[in-house]
């Protein structure tokens, strides 16, 4: 009974971080919520569903897409009709479709994701756009990603005490600092995957289409293909190669470009022409992978699939951790027989200076 609820612990886990990172980067899976009273009855207004990833979205189904016109980040909304390959939309409490309030066709590559449904019905969970509200209130605009981890890590801790609960009785086993590398290797390497994975997400680029656009970068001229500058960043304390896509109207260069700890990489975009005048919102996915494979092998993985080079840079980092590793305990001495538990420990304390005694070149001390 104890392993099967472990496993179903790991389970709800592994699907909360997903959601959760999905969240935060603005991809499918996600876990997201309405704001708004468009979707109503159907989507009430706090009401949080679930964000599956689609290729072929359909007439009836609910989406969340990205908006180059109206403004929000992103609009969840029926798909009412298909006009050239692309999507017409509409909320359900909506008198007139967003396209008839300016927003172009959606075509696929601005669609997140669908909406979970059962029965035709989302799946929804009443009220926890106002869990968001109140976490954003305090840590920010990652509220959804947060909210999702804090389950997570509260279904974890319930599902331990219930599986393991506290002994009265202190257990002897000793760890050792053997019995740690392994585990450090797997915690540092799932922690740069998640830093990747929070790292590499969908950016906003505002733009102007005009009649007589100015020269600050961010203006195009109608009905012309055009050019605006971006700046794309390293947030983190490890050097990468930034890979960076448009979607459509916006297209760029894939790279790869080296950006070094805490930089920023100017990159050019390039718009497609646009019929009308106005502010506009494209989209842009950046994907920042720390440096530890050679940048030829790292495109040649990135070529195939994002997630084929995330998984090449995992085993990487996993294997420089443990060569590093053994190198320190070669070269310093530090056996992997030594306790941990407790510095009062006269085993430890004999075996300590019977290291010093090999360094500094002492007799050994008799056990």
């Amino acid at each position: 009974m104890k392993r099967v609820l472990f496993g179903a612990s790991l389970v709800v886990i592994g699907i909360m971080l997903i959601l959760g990172i999905g969240s935060i980067t603005q991809s499918a899976p996600n876990i997201s919520y309405v704001y708004s009273s468009s979707m109503e009855p159907t989507i009430a207004v706090g009401d949080g569903f679930f964000v599956v990833p689609t290729s072929h979205a359909k007439i009836g189904d609910i989406v969340l897409y990205r908006p180059v016109k109206l403004d929000a980040k992103l609009i969840t909304h029926r798909i009412v009709a298909m006009v050239d390959g692309a999507y017409v939309t509409q909320g359900d409490n909506s008198i007139a479709t967003d396209q008839s309030v300016g927003e172009p066709l959606v075509n696929q590559e601005r669609i997140v994701g669908k909406v979970l449904t059962l029965n035709s019905k989302p799946i929804l969970l009443p009220g926890f756009g106002k869990v968001v509200g109140m976490i954003q209130s305090v840590v920010g605009t990652n509220s959804p990603g947060l909210s999702a981890v804090f389950i997570s890590i509260g279904v974890m801790i319930f599902l331990k005490d219930l599986i393991s609960p506290k002994k009265k009785r202190k257990s002897r086993n000793r760890w050792r600092l053997r019995d740690l590398y392994q585990w450090v290797a797997i915690l540092v390497t799932g922690v740069t995957v998640l830093s990747i994975l929070i790292g590499s997400s969908v950016h906003s680029v505002r733009y102007l289409i005009s009649d007589n656009p100015g020269t600050d970068g961010l203006q195009v001229s109608l009905n012309t293909a055009g050019e605006v500058s971006s700046k794309i960043k390293n947030n983190g304390l490890i050097p990468v190669w930034s890979f960076t896509t448009g979607f459509y109207p916006l297209q760029m260069e894939l790279g790869p470009r080296f950006i070094g700890p805490l930089g920023t990489s100017d990159v050019k975009i390039s718009i497609e022409p646009q019929a009308n005048l106005g502010w506009y919102e494209g989209y842009v996915q950046v994907y920042n992978i720390p440096t530890v494979l050679p940048k030829s092998i790292l495109v040649e993985l990135f070529m195939v699939s994002p997630y084929l080079a995330l998984s090449g840079v995992a085993i990487a980092v996993y294997l420089w951790l443990i060569l590093l590793i053994k190198l320190f305990e070669k070269i310093f001495k530090v056996e992997g027989w030594i306790p941990l538990q407790t510095l009062k420990d006269k085993v430890l304390n004999r075996r300590i200076q019977n290291l010093m005694n090999l360094n500094f070149g002492r007799r050994r001390v008799r056990k």
